[in-house]
Parts: C-alpha cells; sequence; structure tokens
C-alpha cells in the first residue's frame, strides 16, 4: 500500500512534522494510526488535503530531478495534459519505471480529476508508445513492458480505497477472455473505488464460467465490461471478433435475466456491430464512464 508517515508528508510540504500532526488533529488532513499510534497516510488523504487547502497551488517535493519536476508542476499548473502524456511515455518507454511512477502519483495528488488523468494524460502516453513502436523506434517487447508497467503504477490507486465492510456498493471489473492488456479495466476499477464501491476485478483473460454464484454470495449491484482496441488487444482481431460479439450478446442476456446492471467500455466497442448493446450501456472516456456512475 502507498502509505506515507509524517516525516515523509513533511518533506513532500516543505513543513515540520509539527505541522503535519497539527494538520491532522484539526482534522484537514486524514490518517490512519498504528496501534503504536504513528500517523500513516495514503495518496488518496494527500490528494485530498491539496484539494482543499492553500497547497493546491504550491509546488510540493515529490523526489524527482529538479528540471523534470518543474517541467511536470508547470505543466499540470496549465493543465497540459499532452505534455504530461509526452513526459510520462518518455519515462515508460525508456524504463524509467521509478520517475514515471513518482509522476503520475504527482499528477494524481496534485488533484486533477481521475477522468482526466486518464482520458487525458494515461491514454495519450499509451499511444505515444504505439507510435514508437510503429515507427520501430522501440521494440514491441519493450512496448508490452512499458504497458505493464502504466497498469501496475495506476494499480496502486486502488490500495488507496480498498474494500471495506463500510462500502455499500459492490462491483465486478471483467476482461473480455482474448484481451490481454487490462489497463482499461484497471482504470475502471479506480474510478469505483472513488464511488465508495467495492470492486471484484478478474484481472486479463480470465475464464469466468458461471457468474451467478460469485454475483448472488458478493451482492454484486453493477458489472463494467472493458474492451480495448490496441495492437495487442487479441479480442477484436478478425478470428475473435465473431467469438467476442457472441461473448456480449450473451454477457448481456444474463444480465438482463437477473436484473443486473452492465456496462461496457472502451474504443474496441466501436468495432461491434450489436445491436443488443444500448448507449446507456456504454462508454468510450472515462469521463462519460464517471458520470453512469
Amino acid at each position: 500500500m502507498n502509505n506515507f508517515n509524517s516525516n515523509q508528508v513533511a518533506s513532500i510540504f516543505n513543513c515540520n512534522e509539527s505541522t503535519v500532526r497539527r494538520w491532522t488533529d484539526r482534522g484537514i488532513l486524514s490518517c490512519e494510526k498504528t496501534a503504536g499510534g504513528h500517523r500513516q497516510f495514503t495518496m488518496h488523504d494527500l490528494r485530498n488535503f491539496i484539494i482543499k487547502s492553500k497547497f493546491k497551488k504550491k509546488i510540493i517535493n515529490f523526489d524527482l530531478s529538479s528540471k523534470t519536476f518543474e517541467k511536470i508542476h508547470s505543466s499540470v499548473e496549465n493543465l497540459n495534459f499532452f505534455e504530461l502524456s509526452k513526459i510520462l511515455a518518455k519515462q515508460y518507454a525508456s524504463s524509467d519505471t521509478l520517475s514515471a511512477s513518482k509522476t503520475i502519483n504527482y499528477i494524481y495528488m496534485s488533484g486533477i480529476e481521475i477522468a482526466d488523468i486518464f482520458d487525458s494524460v494515461v491514454e495519450p502516453s499509451n499511444d505515444i508508445i504505439e507510435e514508437l513502436v510503429k515507427s520501430e523506434k522501440i521494440s514491441n517487447t519493450e512496448e508490452y513492458i512499458s504497458r505493464k508497467s502504466i497498469t501496475r503504477s495506476i494499480e496502486k490507486f486502488c490500495d488507496n480505497k480498498p474494500n471495506s465492510k463500510d462500502n455499500i456498493k459492490n462491483a465486478l471489473c471483467v476482461n473480455f477472455e482474448d484481451n490481454i492488456p487490462d489497463l482499461g479495466v484497471v482504470m475502471s476499477e479506480v474510478i469505483l473505488r472513488e464511488k465508495g464501491y467495492n470492486v471484484y476485478n478478474t484481472g486479463s483473460q480470465a475464464k469466468l464460467g458461471n457468474l451467478k454464484d460469485f454475483i448472488e454470495t458478493k451482492n454484486i449491484d453493477l458489472a463494467v465490461f472493458y474492451l480495448c482496441n490496441r495492437q495487442c488487444c487479441n479480442s477484436v482481431t478478425v478470428k475473435n471478433l465473431r467469438k467476442t460479439i457472441s461473448q456480449i450478446d450473451n454477457i448481456i442476456s444474463f444480465f438482463n435475466s437477473i436484473n443486473l446492471k452492465v456496462l461496457f467500455g472502451g474504443e474496441g466497442l466501436k468495432l461491434i456491430d450489436t445491436k443488443k448493446i444500448s448507449s446507456n450501456n456504454t462508454f468510450y472516456t472515462f469521463k462519460d464512464f464517471n458520470s453512469l456512475l
């Protein structure tokens, strides 16, 4: 879990630990306390504090080179999403995963809407990486490594909002059986968690079998399926497209039979010709997904 202690938070905000303690005592900075009384902070705690406090526009120390940090901070301040996507793509393409993870964490903690981060920074950075492959500037192997690293960075956001008995809504996130990249379904999971859902994510290439027992046991309120349209997505290849369409039709029929809401997301849906999918059940951007919730 991405937890910070009081000393690390003080370093991030360039203040004293006593100031951090005062903020928590006043209730303006949330934290959890260990059995020993030590304060622990998640990125979500720091994000909420930055959004509602005077630090929203203040440069914070996030352990990146000064030149890189200034460029990232300036881009965040000016909402220059394309520049942020270029920075992120360059870091991942060069396998500088540590800096990339810090970059995306900083963007998240700065308070930018999560849907905007996914739609305008993460997805374009993937597009840049894919173009690098097409122009043979990086190999397919490097692309897969980059994409997996991005997914792992996004998955860490889920630790900020773990499943809890206090949540009253439950969602199932599913990647299509032949769909190798699972970044889209992970980003869907993050948004659901931010909305207060407990989320169960099957991961990529899961053979689902009978979902009914699981749905009843976990009291699932919503199911989300994601289908991307990148070159490594097998679900939208010619040989699998008919199978994918059949899966969608079966999924819709099944969820309708148990009166459960199901949403389909991803650019891959634009390749699917099925009249069973209603526009009220689809999203192509995470901003749209957020509004459907």
